[in-house]
């Protein structure tokens, strides 16, 4: 049975759409392959200006006209922002927009260069007096735009970086811990590596194709990349703001990984309230939260899949031995 959000006063129904129109830096436009509509990005990259101090962000927002006009008598002095947040910064830059002539709400988003380091959240709520009760969000975005100060290209796309290393080198104290494993996830950084043993026997040969077969080298690649969805999803969810924020992203790769997740975590459900489902879950203690995580991370991972034909090669290599037990 899915479950149903319940508001205590009235909210949109319709949809809240946010579009970039334009991007500058320092006053210099940039060109439109820096925005990209499929993605909800925009990449402001230090190549062309190497040292810009401020970036100016033009948006619309087009909000369901008919749905305002119909509940006029519910909602009074209705408007419409646009919020720039970077978790990384604590930085939360929320900018009024005017009503247009077309139903819908235009504004400039001003971002300083030295407030912000990686990624960051851009959003639009409209808020509106609601029971002599003012300022209260009647809608949001159904899908925020990422400004992305690392990225050359934009794209929502984020890699784990994969490094061979040896665990028992004297380079890498950080990994002497996990010598005996054959791999180790790190998400401490920017952007979270997949450190793989290169001193664990075996392991590079059979990555590599030099080793074993097909079978078991898809195997060990489907183990490798469920470990780390739910490595990452952890730590997703240990970025996570105040229990009270439950709307927000964490933005970054987090963000990424819990809108990839949570669809199989809680089918039944929004994006937004699997979110706020994960925050309950939190306070609570998890419940069957991590059981979810494995199931998820396995169908993203494709473990089933590469499981079974690894059985298929063992049987036809050993036959009979389902006689024998």
């Amino acid at each position: 049975m899915s479950q149903v959000t319940i508001t205590p006063y009235p909210v949109l129904v319709g949809d809240v759409v946010l579009t970039v129109r334009q991007a500058q830096l320092d006053g210099v436009p940039l060109h439109l392959s820096f925005i990209s509509a499929k993605d909800h990005v925009v990449a402001l990259q230090q190549v062309e200006k190497r040292n810009w101090e401020r970036a100016r962000i033009t948006v619309h927002v087009q909000t369901p006209q008919d749905e305002l006009t119909r509940n006029g008598e519910t909602w009074s002095h209705t408007a419409c922002h646009v919020v720039l947040s970077e978790r990384r910064t604590n930085t939360r830059v929320m900018t009024p927009l005017t009503r247009d002539t077309a139903g819908g709400w235009s504004g400039v988003v001003e971002m300083c260069r030295d407030r912000h380091v990686s990624r960051a959240e851009l959003d639009a709520v409209v808020c509106a007096t609601v029971g002599d009760v003012p300022g209260r969000i009647i809608g949001s975005s159904a899908q925020p735009w990422t400004v992305d100060l690392v990225a050359r290209v934009p794209s929502r796309q984020r890699s784990v970086t994969t490094v061979w290393v040896d665990f028992t080198a004297d380079a890498n104290p950080q990994l002497h811990a996990y010598k005996a494993d054959p791999w180790t996830i790190d998400t401490s950084g920017l952007e979270p590596t997949l450190y793989l043993n290169a001193g664990f026997e075996g392991l590079k040969p059979l990555l590599g194709g030099s080793g074993g077969d097909r079978a078991t080298r898809e195997a060990v690649l489907a183990q490798i990349a469920m470990d780390v969805w739910i490595t990452l999803f952890n730590a997703a969810v240990h970025a996570l703001g105040p229990d009270e924020d439950d709307a927000i992203w964490p933005g970054d790769w987090q963000e990424a990984v819990l809108r990839r997740l949570l669809p199989d975590l809680f089918p039944d459900r929004s994006p937004q309230d699997a979110l706020k489902e994960i925050r309950e879950r939190r306070k609570e203690g998890g419940g069957d939260l991590q059981t979810r995580l494995v199931h998820a991370a396995a169908r993203q991972a494709r473990v089933p899949r590469t499981l079974s034909a690894l059985l298929r090669t063992h049987d036809q290599q050993t036959p009979g031995i389902r006689e024998a037990s």
